[in-house]
């Protein structure tokens, strides 16, 4: 049920594919990102990046790159690692009112990674500005 209720949200929030609408609250981009983790703890890197596309500013291409190597990236660390078991919210960060970065922790069976996403609102809206992960697990610590 509570899957069923995820993809329709997303679904609402973009529009059913008829283009992305703007990020007009930090809690739209933080909703965003939330589902962005559903996707990635399915494995569905591609999917979860399109998502994030419509909302970051740099080129397609970068994307794609980025997408390529993080899927690099996460076969090598899923023998280390464990298969995924979820993910959970741990933080928010504010940067005055136009900054915000959002961490997750995507959960393995025997490791975590840290995924982080930044907005930015340079006017109105919120832009993804960056999306980073790794699995320095101490830095989730620091207040």
């Amino acid at each position: 049920m509570r899957r069923t209720l995820a993809v329709v949200a997303i679904l609402v929030m973009f529009g059913c594919g008829a283009g992305a609408s703007d990020l007009s609250s930090a809690a739209e981009a933080k909703a965003l990102a939330d589902s962005a983790m559903q996707l990635i703890v399915s494995d569905k890197i591609n999917e979860a990046f399109d998502l994030l596309r419509a909302q970051w500013p740099i080129p397609s291409n970068e994307i794609d790159t980025i997408v390529l190597k993080t899927i690099q990236q996460r076969n090598l660390v899923e023998p280390r690692f464990g298969k995924t078991v979820g993910y959970a919210f741990v933080k928010e960060e504010k940067v005055s009112d136009f900054f915000v970065r959002y961490t997750f922790a995507e959960k393995h069976e025997l490791h975590a990674i840290r995924w982080q996403f930044t907005f930015y609102k340079p006017r109105a809206v919120w832009k993804v500005n960056a999306v980073y992960w790794d699995d320095n697990i101490a830095d989730l610590f620091k207040q």
